[in-house]
């Protein structure tokens, strides 16, 4: 990972929350306004069981895209992805298969201005992650037909 990125005190934030989590703190307890925990969209089947992932997955881009949007409207912060928020402790990092270049251009595809955000990758042993870091917007962004901001 690029240093920048590391050093950036919105993913130091989602790092120490990851570690957190995996001690056994609840999800929805470490969410904040620029910190927010998603499982990707798409992914369970009509019992709630979670399927494989794969590279590609429109509706879960469209979902992060309004979600980044949302952010971009408050202060930034980090989307992670890859978290289940009804589970506790290391069973709540369920992982990604998202590409996060093709994810990458989708947000930028599905937001209106264009928003422009960083991915990385993480690995918590064989758990893919994904961190999406979002700047504040210097105009208000959508992703479909609302504007959306975080509160609280």
């Amino acid at each position: 990972m690029r240093r920048a990125f590391l050093d950036h005190p919105f993913v130091a934030a989602a790092q120490e929350a990851i570690t957190a989590i995996k001690a056994g703190e609840p999800v929805e307890r470490l969410e904040s306004l620029t910190l927010d925990f998603k499982e990707e969209a798409g992914r369970r089947d009509k019992q709630g069981a979670h399927q494989p992932g794969k590279a590609r997955n429109d509706p879960a881009a469209r979902a992060l895209a309004e979600e980044a949007c949302c952010l971009a409207n408050s202060e930034g912060g980090v989307l992670v992805v890859g978290v289940a928020d009804e589970r506790i402790g290391v069973d709540a990092l369920i992982g990604t298969e998202l590409d996060d270049e093709w994810l990458r251009e989708r947000i930028w595809e599905c937001s209106e201005p264009r928003l422009a955000v960083e991915i990385q990758p993480i690995y918590d042993g064989d758990v893919r992650l994904l961190l999406i870091l979002v700047q504040r917007g210097y105009r208000l962004h959508r992703s479909g037909r609302r504007y959306k901001h975080r509160v609280g």
